[in-house]
């Protein structure tokens, strides 16, 4: 086994304990072991695919000597590389906001992976770790209910790697991600005052139905997202009408191409400053020679 091998391979320079379950019972029940077993003041994560840049721990618990709250339990999240699993190149550098609070959140999960996270443990035993009835977005529910009272710190920099996958089994993740953002919608998202967190979800789940092949619905959600954030209630319903009628001879385009092409306008930016070029070209280095270990 791949993490046997991992920890036999650390175990003279680190003290680590391998939990096995018994049986597979998903990701966030060998979590909530973990944290009920921890013996640690702080928590990170680390999902199997994912890895992290040398410096991340380091960094984090900089800013959090530096900056710590004495009547606030902390949450510490850094930016993240997003990559292909094939590839190893960089698809896009997500850098993370400085402010965070419950309506942020709830609009969007901007953390975006859990493998970027350093939390009190005692935080995330107070809301029993994660909800393991859910089949995705379980990380994003957990940071909507820590965010209350938290004292929010942040690496902007890209120091953890989220690696995205393109193989046959996306039909079954986009299924669980469906499923995932229809639960934070009925549970979280009516609550908002402004509809942008409700124009990003119809947006999201246009794009996983569109991958599912749902292509009628997905236009149906999509032009809701559209007209969600836009336009008052009493115009909403003749800007849909219109959309509809345009893209009834116009084909709906690619919504995860589209995403992407945002990505990679972003990253083309990077090349505007040369320190963060420079930093850029030197993780890319850093990432094919870990896929190359891998």
């Amino acid at each position: 086994m791949a993490t046997e091998r991992v920890v036999r391979e650390f175990s003279d320079r680190l003290n680590l304990v391998l939990l096995k379950n018994s049986e597979n019972r998903g990701a966030n029940y060998s979590r909530n072991i973990g944290i009920r077993l921890a013996k640690c003041k702080y928590i990170s994560f680390l999902d199997s695919d994912d890895f992290w840049m040398p410096e991340k721990l380091a960094e984090q618990m900089a800013i959090l000597d530096a900056q710590k709250d004495a009547n606030k339990a902390t949450l510490c999240v850094t930016g993240r590389y997003r990559v292909g699993a094939e590839s190893g190149r960089i698809i896009a550098r997500q850098l993370v906001r400085t402010s965070f609070n419950r309506e942020a959140i709830v609009r969007s999960n901007f953390i975006g992976t859990l493998s970027s996270v350093l939390v009190d443990a005692s935080l995330a035993r107070a809301v029993n770790g994660f909800d393991e009835s859910l089949p995705a977005c379980q990380d994003w529910e957990f940071f909507i209910r820590i965010s209350e009272n938290v004292n929010f710190l942040s690496v902007s920099a890209p120091l953890c790697v989220y690696v995205e996958h393109h193989e046959n089994r996306i039909s079954a993740s986009n299924k669980n991600r469906l499923r995932g953002h229809l639960f934070i919608k009925r549970k979280y998202i009516n609550i908002l005052e402004d509809k942008t967190g409700l124009s990003e979800f119809y947006r999201n789940v246009a794009e996983e139905l569109q991958i599912l092949g749902r292509k009628r619905l997905a236009k149906k959600i999509y032009i809701r997202a559209i007209t969600e954030s836009i336009f008052p209630a009493w115009k909403r319903l003749f800007a849909e009408a219109l959309l509809h009628a345009y893209y009834r001879w116009r084909q709906l385009p690619i919504l995860k191409t589209v995403r992407y092409i945002s990505y990679e306008r972003k990253l083309e930016r990077v090349g505007a400053s040369v320190e963060e070029l420079s930093q850029l070209r030197k993780d890319q280095g850093f990432i094919y020679t870990a896929f190359q270990r891998w």
